[in-house]
C-alpha cells in the first residue's frame, strides 16, 4: 500500500515488536496498544480518523469491529478460520478451497469477500521472480538443492530435524536453512549444520526469499503463508504441521498436488523426512508435477488485487 502513497500506522501488541524486530525499519508509524480489547479501542480513537483498519488477530470478532467504525469508513478483515461473527466491510482468507458459504453465517451480506491465494498477500519480488526466472530452473526433477524454512518461529526445532534428515538420506544434496526472527535454536541448528557431509548454507531474517527459492528444488515448511510463495514459484514442499490453523492449508496443499505433508511436528522424526525426500529423488515425475500444481494455485499478484478491490 505505501507504494500507492497511502499513509500508513501499524498498530501492534506488546510483543509483537520483539518478535518482529524487522517492523522498526518500516517507514510506518508503529503504535504499541495494550493487551486488554477496551484499551485497544481507546488508543486507537487517538489516532486520526482513518479511511481503512486492517484487522488481523484471532481473539478479535465484530463487537471489536463494530467499535473500530467510529474512527474509520472501512474495515478489513484478514482470518482463516471463518468461525466467528464479523461486522467488517471485507474479508480476506487466502485458504486454498475456502468457499463464500463457510463466511455466510459469519459476515453481513454487504461484505466483499476475497478468498483463496488468488488474493495471497505476497510480496512484490515474488511476482517478479516468477515473471523472470529462467524455466531450466523448475519443472526439471533434479533433487540436488533443498530450502528449510519453518517460518517466523519454529516451536518444535523441525529445523534441526529436517537437518538430520537430509544426512541420513546419503544424497549429495546443498541445503540452505533461513531462520526466522522468533526463532530459538540457533545453536543447535549450527551444531547439526557442522556435521553435516554436504554443503549447509544458514542464514538469517532473510529478504531475498524469492531469489533462494528459485534456486531451490525442495522445500521442508510450514503450512503457513509462506506456502503461496513456494506455490507462486513452482517449489514442491515437504510440510510440517507446527500449529492448528495450517491444518487446512497443509491438506488442501496436499490434495492439491502441490505439497506432501509429513505430519504434525509433535509425531514428526527424522527418518519420516528422510524417507519422504528419497521416495520423491526416486520419482522425478512427481517433483515435476508438484512444481506445475503449486504454479497453477498462486500466481504472486494477490495484493495487486486485494488492493485494487479495496479501492474501489
Amino acid at each position: 500500500m505505501a507504494e500507492q502513497n497511502w499513509d500508513i500506522t501499524l498498530a501492534v501488541g506488546p510483543d509483537t515488536l520483539a518478535s518482529m524486530p524487522a517492523l522498526k525499519s518500516t517507514p510506518s508509524k508503529i503504535i504499541e496498544l495494550p493487551s486488554s480489547t477496551g484499551m485497544q479501542i481507546e488508543s486507537l480513537k487517538k489516532c486520526a480518523h482513518q479511511y481503512l483498519l486492517v484487522v488481523d488477530h484471532y481473539e478479535l470478532n465484530a463487537d471489536f469491529e463494530m467499535a473500530a467504525s467510529e474512527f474509520c469508513d472501512r474495515v478489513l478483515v484478514i482470518d482463516d478460520l471463518a468461525n466467528r461473527p464479523h461486522q467488517c466491510d471485507f474479508l480476506l482468507d487466502q485458504t486454498l478451497g475456502r468457499q463464500p458459504e463457510d463466511y455466510a453465517p459469519w459476515v453481513p451480506p454487504t461484505c466483499t469477500l476475497m478468498l483463496g491465494p488468488t488474493y495471497a498477500l505476497l510480496r512484490p519480488q515474488f511476482a517478479i521472480a516468477r515473471a523472470t526466472m529462467s524455466k531450466s530452473l523448475k519443472n526439471t526433477g533434479a533433487l540436488k538443492n533443498v530450502l528449510i524454512s519453518m517460518g517466523a518461529s519454529d516451536p518444535f526445532n523441525i529445523t534441526s530435524l529436517a537437518l538430520r534428515a537430509i544426512e541420513l538420506t546419503n544424497l549429495p544434496i546443498s541445503t540452505t536453512v533461513v531462520l526466522g526472527p522468533a526463532f530459538d535454536f540457533s545453536d543447535d541448528v549450527q551444531n547439526v549444520a557442522s556435521q553435516m557431509t554436504h554443503p549447509v548454507k544458514v542464514l538469517e531474517n532473510v529478504s531475498n526469499m524469492a531469489e533462494l527459492m528459485t534456486d531451490t528444488d525442495l522445500s521442508i515448511g510450514a503450512g503457513g503463508i509462506t506456502s503461496w510463495e513456494r506455490c507462486c514459484l513452482g517449489l514442491p514442499s515437504l510440510l510440517v504441521v507446527t500449529a492448528d490453523n495450517q491444518n487446512a492449508i497443509s491438506l488442501a496443499l496436499e490434495k492439491a498436488g502441490a505439497a506432501q505433508v509429513i505430519g504434525y511436528a509433535r509425531s514428526v522424526s527424522a527418518p519420516d523426512i528422510c524417507q519422504v525426500i528419497l521416495n520423491l529423488h526416486k520419482n522425478a515425475d512427481q517433483l515435476v508435477n508438484m512444481s506445475k500444481n503449486g504454479m497453477a494455485i498462486c500466481d504472486g499478484r494477490g495484493t495487486t488485487r486485494v488492493i485494487e478491490a479495496l479501492a474501489t
